[in-house]
């Protein structure tokens, strides 16, 4: 797919946004706003960056991502700790794809970066999925509601799926529960 760049000005800096970090050939896929000397600014400023581009051209950056991209774009900028801007790509790919259970672990994991372990839980309810993602993102989401309990039910369901190898994220969910540390964050 070819890619697309966005240009926004900010504070009297023009910042630009090209979507090739998308396609980095395997490594992992980022979505960097730069400078015109290719420095990455602050987070306030991306949070800002990030406003203006879906306040001004949301349609235009969505379909230049392009739907087959929608969750990989999501899952990036959700690691890149813009969840509100990841939760309605997510939204838009799980549109299509309900049952996708990759999407629903990155859909879990941006809600509970948002405050909202609760929701992340009912709208993740997929009896018989087969995912350790999933399974590990719902676990921390009990543990972030104080259900320590069905934060370790999720979690052994995620170790059971991973046949033993636990996943960093699944390490600490378990360190949570174990020092009692569910309801805190």
């Amino acid at each position: 797919m070819p890619s697309a760049e966005f240009i926004i000005e900010h504070e009297g800096i023009t910042y630009s946004l090209d979507l090739e970090g998308l396609d980095d050939g395997g490594g992992s896929p980022r979505l960097d706003w730069t400078n015109q000397y290719y420095e990455i600014p602050p987070l306030t400023i991306q949070s800002e960056l990030w406003t203006s581009l879906l306040e001004h051209h949301a349609a235009a950056f969505l379909g230049a991502i392009g739907r087959d991209r929608l969750r990989l774009a999501a899952s990036c900028l959700n690691n890149q700790n813009v969840p509100a801007v990841a939760l309605p790509i997510i939204e838009q790919f799980l549109a299509d794809h309900p049952r996708d259970q990759w999407a629903l672990s990155v859909l879990c994991s941006v809600l509970r970066k948002l405050g909202r372990a609760s929701e992340a839980i009912a709208r993740t309810d997929m009896p018989g999925h087969t995912s350790s993602a999933l399974a590990t993102s719902r676990a921390a989401a009990f543990c972030d509601m104080g259900d320590a309990a069905m934060a370790k039910k999720e979690a052994n369901k995620a170790m059971a799926i991973s046949k033993g190898t636990a996943a960093q994220e699944l390490i600490a969910v378990y360190t949570r529960i174990k020092a009692g540390g569910c309801g805190r964050r």
